[in-house]
C-alpha cells in the first residue's frame, strides 16, 4: 500500500485500504495476493449523454493479484 516494507509514508493509491487487500495459502507452499482498487479519472464520475438515456459512471474497479513462494 506504501511501497516499502515498513508500511510507512503516502499511499501509492488514493483511497487504497487493507480491506481492499487479501493474502490466501495457494498449495500450502505459495501465497496469493489479491487487490482491488476502484479508480475513478479524472474525467469526472459520469459521462453526459446529453438527455440519450442514463449517464454511465466513469468509475470501474481494477483486480489484480500475484500467487509467489511463501517463506
Amino acid at each position: 500500500m506504501y511501497g516499502n516494507t515498513a508500511g510507512t509514508g503516502a499511499l501509492r493509491l488514493p483511497g487504497l485500504s487493507a480491506a481492499q487487500i487479501s493474502a490466501a495459502p495457494q498449495n500450502g507452499i505459495n501465497v496469493q495476493i489479491t487487490a482491488n482498487y476502484t479508480y475513478q479519472p479524472l474525467l469526472g464520475g459520469t459521462l453526459p449523454m446529453f438527455g440519450y438515456g442514463t449517464n454511465p459512471s466513469t468509475a470501474f474497479t481494477f483486480t489484480v493479484s500475484s500467487t509467489m513462494a511463501g517463506l
